[in-house]
């Protein structure tokens, strides 16, 4: 939607309300990630190629003042989560990065730029959900590293983003075996990690959250039983359910466990207390109401579209080069264009190919580098290949670019919660990877054209290991219209 739309919703949603509401979103890369018309920052990993940790704060500052422009009070970000696995499907790029210092950097200078413009902040996935191989949305991921590393790796940006002041902590649907042993005991449900090791021992006592309660890996230990998954997260030390996959049923789950004596209500006392902290530190109980006239002149000003395309730019890295096909070179002024619109456009021998892999040729992916290629390279030839069709295209594609002087191979491959694809064997498994259809094609094209050919990839660096023919290789970290 737009962002005055969504303003005029949440408007009328707390004049409806007889208490003010608080509104949470999650803009992990700014309001793009769920609206039009907005500021669209690179993901979060691009913040970590640039190695600025400004930038962060920045992007926390701006995201903060265009989400209270339209009502919006709390971010479900920033990601604590350290991905110390290249395998994993889920966090990846929306991480900033291996390196627990950086994140932990990167995560407290975000949280202090949000709290410049009255902006809650969240830490997830706690304890940390980077090295794992799974979806926690579809399957329960199991981080199978002892106490040692948890305490090195995966906790240090958590403390960071703790002292920076962060506002909550979302907990994450994993299996930790070095915290909890019980093998049907996500985070999430986990006394021993929510209130033994977040509250006591870390010394957290903003709101904890869990992650939404409708994904696959909490389902599956209460797969038709959402009362006693949420029971248990409150019992475990959650504050706030998301998203229970049956409202009714939680809701009424949590009234009997409290008039049965298994919840205590200074328990639920406790809870309430700390949301009403909350919506009064963000003003609330002053004012619920946004003014409608002053979102044009917050979201989307020029200066911050400026500043999320400088840092979408400075992430851009040149990983591996052979010096043959960089620069590329734009076309002359007025080269092949056609004296009059009537007139086709001359052929200049199919000097620069692009072949935009997505996993749908039918989404946005790659229109807007189609768009800015062709602004300066008119004649240049364009396949977008996806997974149903990259058999079938195979062998005009490999001839078009032994014709050619340049082929841009732009790799779309990044986090989608909840995809499943299906292995060579049949099985439905998690991954981060071009598919194989489309990575036979391309390592084809390496094969016979390596030394013309950049691969970008625009998402996961990861990909890189599929490809070991790549001799010139490109990083962009992320696939908004800015990268």
């Amino acid at each position: 939607n737009e962002p005055l739309e969504a303003a005029t919703v949440i408007n009328q949603l707390q004049k409806d309300s007889e208490f003010p509401l608080i509104f949470a979103a999650d803009f992990e890369h700014g309001l793009g990630m769920r609206l039009n018309g907005v500021t669209d920052f690179p993901q979060a990993m691009a913040f970590g190629a640039t190695g600025k940790v400004e930038f962060a704060r920045q992007s926390g500052r701006i995201t903060a003042q265009e989400a209270r422009a339209i009502g919006v009070q709390w971010n479900w970000f920033p990601d604590a989560d350290v991905n110390s696995n290249p395998a994993n499907p889920i966090i990846n790029t929306r991480s900033f990065g291996e390196d627990p210092k950086l994140v932990g950097d990167m995560a407290a200078a975000y949280i202090a730029g949000a709290h410049e413009f009255g902006m809650m902040t969240t830490a997830k996935h706690f304890p940390g959900h980077g090295n794992t191989e799974s979806d926690s949305h579809v399957f329960v991921p199991v981080v199978k590293v002892d106490a040692a590393h948890l305490d090195a790796i995966e906790l240090p940006p958590f403390r960071a983003a703790i002292q920076a002041g962060v506002d909550a902590v979302m907990i994450a649907h994993v299996l930790v075996p070095a915290l909890d042993p019980n093998p049907n005991r996500v985070a999430t449900l986990s006394p021993a990690i929510v209130t033994g090791l977040l509250q006591q021992k870390m010394g957290f006592h903003g709101l904890i959250i869990t992650d939404a309660l409708d994904m696959g890996g909490l389902r599956q230990s209460f797969p038709q039983e959402a009362a006693r998954a949420a029971v248990e997260s409150v019992k475990a030390g959650n504050d706030m359910l998301l998203l229970p996959f049956d409202l009714d049923v939680s809701y009424n789950g949590l009234l009997r466990a409290v008039r049965s004596g298994e919840i205590s209500e200074a328990r639920i006392d406790h809870s309430v207390l700390k949301i009403l902290r909350a919506k009064a530190s963000v003003g609330l109980n002053q004012a619920k109401l946004v003014d409608i006239h002053a979102v044009n002149e917050i979201v989307a000003q020029p200066a911050s579209l400026a500043t999320a395309q400088e840092i979408a730019d400075k992430a851009v890295t040149l990983v591996r080069e052979n010096h043959r096909v960089l620069p590329l070179k734009a076309a002359e002024k007025g080269t092949n264009l056609p004296p009059n619109p009537y007139q086709p456009v001359a052929e200049t021998r199919n000097n620069t190919v692009l072949l935009i892999f997505t996993d749908d040729s039918r989404s946005d992916s790659g229109r807007t580098l189609d768009h800015e290629l062709r602004a300066r390279i008119p004649d240049a030839r364009v396949y977008y290949i996806d997974p149903r069709v990259a058999a079938g295209m195979t062998q005009p594609v490999l001839a078009a670019v032994q014709e050619s002087q340049v082929v841009i191979a732009a790799v779309f491959e990044f986090p989608v919660p909840g995809r499943v694809v299906r292995a060579q064997n049949g099985a439905a498994i998690n991954a981060i990877a071009v598919q194989e259809s489309s990575a036979a094609m391309l390592r084809q094209v390496l094969r016979s054209a390596a030394e013309k050919t950049i691969v970008v990839a625009l998402g996961s660096p990861y990909i890189a290991a599929q490809l070991p023919e790549v001799q010139t290789y490109m990083c962009t970290f992320s696939n908004g219209h800015d990268s």
